[in-house]
């Protein structure tokens, strides 16, 4: 059996302390951007030319959730394994110019994404990323009250800050 390989983003942006998530319109479902690498190019790179192609946006952040899934489908009377694998992406862009490939798009909440994403696999992979999201706001909001209270001289601040900035980086923040 033949096997694809592709690379895709659950792209996401804040509106008003809301997380919206980007979906796409196949015609015959919902989903999110993805495609196959090209040649020597590596998933970040083919994500960010996968989401500008199909979407126009350009700016993206990662922020470590990663999420593989495979199905199968017939092309041509013959079967055809497909691995995806998806990372979580945040956008502050809002605006999107389709690609031919879809006939519309939606931002929107997580309920509705879960409504409207028809496969299981990326129904899961969503569901994943939005407790990942939804942990990322607690630390973020446990590390603003940690260090947001804390009175103490200059050199331990300083301290202070450049922990908070290690914790920012490492947990995307």
């Amino acid at each position: 059996m033949r096997r694809l390989f592709s690379y895709g983003a659950i792209l996401f942006r804040r509106e008003r302390g809301k997380i919206l998530f980007l979906l796409l319109d196949h015609g015959t479902h919902w989903g999110f951007p993805k495609g196959l690498a090209e040649s020597d190019e590596s998933m970040e790179e083919t994500v960010r030319r996968e989401v500008e192609e199909e979407t126009g946006i350009t700016r993206l952040k990662f922020l470590g959730f990663k999420k593989r899934i495979s199905w199968a489908f017939k092309e041509k009377g013959k079967v055809v394994g497909k691995d995806a694998t998806f990372v979580l992406a945040e956008t502050k862009e809002k605006k999107i110019k389709l690609s031919g490939e879809h006939v519309g798009f939606r931002w929107c909440a997580f309920e509705e994404a879960l409504r409207l994403v028809k496969f299981k696999n990326a129904k899961e992979m969503l569901e994943e990323a939005h407790i990942f999201l939804e942990g990322k706001v607690k630390i973020k909001e446990n590390v603003k009250a940690l260090f947001g209270s804390v009175q103490c001289s200059k050199p331990t601040k300083q301290l202070l800050k450049e922990a908070r900035k290690e914790l920012k980086s490492k947990y995307c923040l």
